[in-house]
């Protein structure tokens, strides 16, 4: 994936939020998927995927550990 400059501003907005999360909205599957490997492989965060290709199972799943707490900051 080329540089995204979505990703520096998503990152730069959970730092000015604190502990607040948020939820990132894609028009395709593959962005969620490529935007969560570049948060986990460049900083380290977790997150919760949700997207059409995902079984139900697998969608709440994310969507509970979205809402837990202590889950995930970004779905």
């Amino acid at each position: 994936m080329k540089i995204d400059p979505r990703i520096e501003f998503i990152r730069k907005l959970l730092d000015q939020l604190g502990g607040e999360k948020i939820l990132i909205i894609c028009a395709h599957a593959q962005t969620v998927t490529e935007l969560e490997k570049e948060f986990r492989i460049q900083y380290g965060i977790h997150v919760a995927t949700f997207h059409e290709d995902m079984s139900m199972v697998a969608r709440d799943r994310a969507a509970h550990f979205f809402a837990e707490s202590d889950g995930s900051r970004m779905l």
